[in-house]
């Protein structure tokens, strides 16, 4: 190189004589304005390794350009460092070792990058991505120069730097650092890598120019410059500056924090965000500039021109992406659009790129539920007639009203507290169901009528369009004014005048209810026994549906007794799953309502028929009852001898397969058998 490579490189090293500043890097950061080397600096004794870098910025106060294509490039990267002995040793060459590096937030908080795409020229020159507002370009040969501990007091950086936008206004620098050795790890506090110092900032234009780094004194160059650079005669103390330079400006616009509201919590898709960017000063905004964020959204300005806070607002978007911290990640000045100061000074907007710690945004669609199905129910309960007192042989209509139609399935009934039951009679499809109770000699009396259940036997069901069964829990109505009086002695004794005011009906002596309702006890009236098949054909091991059900005024105290089960067959309810073995078994009014099935293990010849006795029984404390005996015949069709030979060796009367035995795998009528071992 020539006197005037030396010059420069002198220049670019001498505090003061930056062509920009870098946007986005705190003005009182001590390397904002350039130069920040200690004449001389060594590298610790025992260290043995060295990297020269790279850093270009957007230019500070300069007019934005948006160009996402422009690019920079890099050619003949090379560091040098000075040993104690007088010689320069060459330990990164760009040739032999290839550029990297990232595009790093412009202040390096988090040590948070953003991958560049990097392309190797003809030339051998390296072309990456310019920087964007709120970033830098920060590169470095890939492997650290090495040299023996002790030996170096110096080091020298050289570059060469351009862009391929004339728009895009760009400053570069050049630095060092020592480093431990040539794998030492990164630890805070820059213990395995001081800082050598770095250079001024340089304007980047479209045309080639040389970078210089060096932690050696104007002296120190010029007695031993190092490759290429000339020594100047005579020795250059103080360079004249080869172009103009601008100051510092005295005070620049910036964004000093950002407040988000809200300032925490998860917002979902369609909830609002406000962003306010608070500046050192007051500023002018001219046209909408926008806030990009980190999950894909965009914050648009909304005001604030003329004072030192402007607000910018984000509605949360269903193709936004969820993220567990919002974050700004760069400031837009769309054509025309500009934040300045009175002065005119751009602000440096690089303060906005903030992460808002806590607050995070959320896009998962919430689970679709369906609202719960309005369940029907009843509303009220109409009786008629409403009042009076009924006497054996009068009937009464109860209405039950529903909140919606309803459809009815099977024979409802509603148990009533004189003991008496009101039958369903109709209404299904409607929204109004009706029951009629006539009342009986034996019915209790009471001096109000009341429904105190409502029962849905042999799979009876009340249930809406969509198939939901309605709450019948407000059917349980008490009809005040409304009496049930049977006579005591002769039918004579019938009096004429239901009003219950001109009753004689003594009903001083008699028990009350919770609600205070008059009652005289009765004997209870027998349960009713239901069969659906009194003759019934299983084959062995075979099974068949009982068909029984039963039915008894006082349910909670019935139960059914079952007579003449032979050893071979067993009983079954879909209650619980309780099976039933013995000659005489009883089972509870839920056990046979649940349905009874019929397993039959016979191994006899012929065609055996066995003859079940179903009886029912009501007890309460007024006395019990028991229902007239029914019959069931239970005939077992005659099985083959393959099947005889499969019971034999089955040795089991109970159903369980055995050593040897047969067992079917299909249909008793089929026939179907083959030889079960166990060992198989």
């Amino acid at each position: 190189m020539s006197t005037s490579a030396l010059t420069d490189a002198i220049y670019q090293n001498t505090a003061g004589n930056s062509q920009g500043y870098p946007l986005g890097v705190p003005t009182s950061w001590s390397w904002y304005s350039g130069t920040d080397t200690v004449t001389g600096n060594t590298p610790p004794s025992n260290f043995s390794a060295v990297t020269g870098w790279g850093q270009v910025y957007p230019q500070a106060g300069a007019p934005a350009d948006s160009n996402p294509s422009a690019s920079v490039q890099i050619a003949n990267f090379q560091t040098y460092v000075h040993l104690t002995s007088g010689a320069w040793v060459l330990v990164q060459d760009q040739s032999t070792d290839p550029i990297s590096g990232a595009h790093f937030l412009a202040d390096f908080s988090g040590n948070s990058t953003v991958a560049w795409n990097e392309t190797t020229l003809s030339d051998g020159s390296v072309s990456v991505d310019a920087p964007q507002n709120g970033y830098n370009d920060h590169l470095w040969p890939g492997a650290r120069g090495t040299y023996a501990p002790g030996t170096v007091d110096g080091v020298f950086v050289e570059a060469s730097m351009k862009t391929d936008d004339p728009n895009k206004n760009l400053v570069a620098n050049l630095g060092a650092d020592w480093w431990l050795n040539s794998s030492a790890s990164y630890v805070n506090g820059f213990s395995n890598n001081p800082g050598a110092g770095m250079s001024d900032w340089v304007k980047l234009t479209t045309q080639w120019q040389s970078l210089y780094f060096t932690s050696l004194s104007p002296q120190q160059l010029q007695a031993d410059p190092p490759p290429g650079l000339e020594t100047a005669s005579p020795p250059v103390t103080t360079p004249s500056p080869p172009v103009t330079t601008p100051s510092p400006p005295a005070t620049m616009p910036a964004v000093t924090q950002v407040v988000a509201s809200p300032t925490s919590g998860i917002e979902n898709v369609g909830k609002t965000i406000t962003l306010t960017l608070d500046l050192n000063e007051a500023v002018m905004v001219t046209g909408t500039p926008t806030l990009t964020l980190n999950d894909g959204g965009t914050a648009t300005y909304q005001g604030g021109s003329g004072t030192s806070a402007l607000t910018f607002s984000y509605t949360v978007g269903a193709t936004d992406t969820s993220t567990s911290a919002l974050a700004v990640t760069a400031v837009n000045l769309p054509s025309g659009a500009n934040v300045k100061d009175a002065a005119g000074t751009a602000a440096d907007l690089s303060g906005a790129m903030t992460t808002l710690t806590g607050l995070q945004v959320d896009t998962t669609p919430p689970p679709v539920t369906q609202p719960p199905a309005t369940q029907p129910s009843v509303t009220g309960v109409v009786a008629s007639p409403s009042t009076g007192i009924e006497f054996p042989g009068d009937t009464i209509s109860l209405t039950l009203k529903f909140n919606e139609a309803v459809t009815v399935r099977g024979e409802p009934t509603l148990s009533l507290n004189d003991g008496g039951t009101a039958t369903y009679t109709g209404g299904s499809g409607t929204d109004t169901l009706t029951f009629t109770d006539t009342v009986q000699s034996s019915d209790q009396t009471v001096s109000a009528l009341a429904v105190t259940a409502v029962n849905l036997p042999h799979h009876a069901a009340i249930k809406d369009a969509a198939g939901t069964a309605a709450d019948l829990s407000g059917a349980l109505t008490t009809f005040s004014g409304l009496g049930i009086d049977p006579p005591t002695s002769a039918a004579s004794d019938h009096p004429t005048n239901k009003d219950p005011a001109a009753t004689a009906a003594d009903l001083s002596g008699t028990p009350t209810t919770s609600a205070g309702l008059g009652v005289d006890p009765t004997t209870p009236e027998a349960p009713t026994v239901s069969i659906k098949n009194p003759s019934l054909s299983v084959p062995a091991h075979g099974k068949i549906d009982l068909g029984l059900s039963v039915t008894a005024p006082d349910s909670a105290d019935a139960s059914v007794t079952i007579s003449g089960l032979p050893r071979y067959e067993a009983i079954t309810d879909n209650l619980d799953h309780k099976t039933f073995h013995g000659s005489s078994i009883t089972l509870s009014e839920a056990e046979v309502d649940s349905g009874l099935t019929l397993q039959s293990n016979s191994w006899h010849s012929g065609d055996p028929a066995t003859t079940l006795t179903v009886t029912a029984h009501d007890s309460t404390a007024g006395g019990s009852a028991t229902s007239a005996a029914q019959t069931i015949t239970v005939t077992n069709p005659t099985m083959s001898s393959f099947a005889l030979l499969n019971q034999h060796l089955a040795g089991d009367f109970n159903g369980n397969t055995g050593q040897g035995e047969i067992t079917s795998h299909s249909s008793w009528a089929h026939n179907d058998w083959v030889l079960a071992n166990s060992s198989h």
